[in-house]
């Protein structure tokens, strides 16, 4: 099967102070043609967004300097960074820290341990929305499938 890849061109800002979850991110999305930049802390995601402006942000909650939550909602509260899509990532499931992270402004809330191919589905998902409702600074994404005839 021709697998489409819808990364083409999208940029993804992901902000985790986990080295080893960055590179194994960094990579899987590379090898799905995002391109990915990246911060280690909420200040250092915010410099970044002075000077970028990503199709998507994916960040951790619980970072040194500024958590995640802080982060979301400086993104969040900042006219230029608004419409951004935001994944939040997160090894607290419990249902209130879902819901602090989504009442900061997380678009999507995923719990660690999470699938590589989930995280893909997850931010196809976010983006296709952001571009249906006109966010994207990139054109709508077109997506492709083929249908076999059994």
């Amino acid at each position: 099967m021709n697998k489409t890849f819808i990364g083409k061109g999208k940029q993804i800002l992901l902000v985790d102070d986990d080295p080893n979850l960055v590179l194994l991110l960094q990579d899987y999305l590379q090898f799905h043609r995002y391109e990915v930049l990246t911060a280690t802390d909420g200040r250092t995601g915010l410099a970044i967004l002075q000077q970028q402006t990503p199709d998507l942000i994916i960040c951790d909650a619980i970072m040194p300097e500024m958590d995640g939550y802080t982060f979301v909602k400086r993104v969040k509260n900042h006219p230029q960074t608004e419409t951004i899509p935001v994944m939040m990532l997160s090894a607290r499931g419990l249902r209130q820290e879902k819901l602090k992270g989504l009442n900061a402004g997380a678009d999507v809330y995923v719990v660690k341990p999470f699938g590589l191919e989930e995280l893909i589905a997850q931010i196809e998902s976010c983006l296709r929305k952001s571009a249906w409702q006109g966010n994207s600074t990139n054109p709508p994404i077109e997506l492709h499938s083929q249908l076999a005839v059994c």
